[in-house]
C-alpha cells in the first residue's frame, strides 16, 4: 500500500508517480499520498496521473482549489519538464 506506481529518474531528481483512473475519494488519495512521500526521503516532487476523462476533469475542477496545495504544478508544465528531461520542479496533476 506504501508503494509507488512508479519513480521517475531525471537528472538528480526523483518524482513519484501515482495513477489512479477514476478516484472516489480525493482526500483520502491525498493523504496517502501525503504519507508515501514523508516514508520515500529523496523525492523531489510527485505527479498524480489521472486519466483525461469527463469525471475526472470534473473532479480535477471541482476539488482545484485543495489539489493545488500538494500539487501546485499545472500539467501542462508538468508534462513539458518531463518531454524536454528537465525536472518539473515540485508536483502536479496531469491528464492523460
Amino acid at each position: 500500500m506504501r508503494a509507488w506506481d512508479a519513480v521517475m529518474h531525471i537528472g538528480g531528481a526523483k518524482l513519484a508517480v501515482e495513477v489512479e483512473t477514476r478516484p472516489r475519494d480525493l482526500q483520502a488519495l491525498q493523504r496517502r499520498m501525503a504519507l508515501k512521500l514523508r516514508d520515500t526521503p529523496g523525492m523531489s516532487g510527485m505527479v498524480l496521473l489521472l486519466g483525461d476523462t469527463r469525471y475526472n476533469r470534473h473532479l480535477v475542477r471541482q476539488q482545484g482549489e485543495s489539489l493545488r496545495t500538494e500539487l501546485p504544478i499545472d500539467g501542462a508544465a508538468v508534462l513539458e519538464a518531463l518531454s524536454s528531461g528537465r525536472d518539473p520542479g515540485g508536483s502536479g496533476v496531469v491528464l492523460i
